[in-house]
């Protein structure tokens, strides 16, 4: 975790601008990641609305169907309406997909690899505050492609300068690669602390 505003909430035990996540997460800095999830998983858990059918025939079964009153009444409707039309064969198919019922839904699909990386960018940043946003990049893995000098040290001839663009074209796109992945790793750290995550709006 690396919001600022949670580090202090759990140096404090609790108390602070981030005492309502603190409640539901803890002091997530105790122990390791897997000890913590054996035990907060649950946040990230769906909740079924079917909980039972009762009877082994679906034609003259009965479904028992929780309704989770913090639901949007258009979703419980749908949701009820296509289980009335599926048990009349109006609809043989299976209901629409809900939307999450966790208390923490995942808000959107993020691959590791990608959030590994952003996370890096935005540590390297920590750790060289001074850095260029190109050096960054370099160091976080990023791969420029930088034509090598002139043999003999020219630099007005047509080859040179071709190749000095080329150079400064190439560190720019690093340069630019790296503060994508700042700005998105800032929103996912911001976001994070009012309970979303991974949460980039904006690039």
């Amino acid at each position: 975790m690396r919001n600022a505003d949670y580090q202090r909430t759990c140096a404090t035990s609790g108390q602070g601008k981030l005492a309502g996540l603190y409640h539901d997460f803890g002091d997530i800095f105790e122990s390791d990641f897997l000890t913590w999830w054996q035990c907060h998983q649950g946040l990230f858990a769906e909740k079924t609305a079917l909980i039972e059918q009762v009877g082994a025939d679906p034609l003259n079964s009965i479904l028992l169907y929780h309704i989770d009153p913090k639901r949007p009444l258009s979703q419980i409707q749908e949701e009820i309406k296509a289980f009335h039309m599926h048990a009349h064969a109006i609809m043989p198919v299976a209901p629409p997909k809900q939307s999450s019922s966790a208390k923490y839904p995942i808000y959107t699909n993020v691959s590791a690899h990608t959030l590994h990386k952003v996370l890096t960018v935005w540590d390297l940043r920590c750790a060289h505050p001074d850095t260029s946003a190109y050096d960054l990049g370099v160091l976080a893995g990023f791969k420029a492609n930088i034509l090598a000098p002139p043999k003999y040290g020219e630099t007005r001839t047509r080859a040179a300068i071709k190749a000095d663009a080329h150079n400064k074209q190439a560190r720019t796109s690093i340069a630019n690669q790296t503060n994508r992945y700042l700005r998105t790793a800032e929103q996912y750290i911001d976001n994070v602390g009012r309970g979303e995550f991974p949460k980039a709006l904006r690039r």
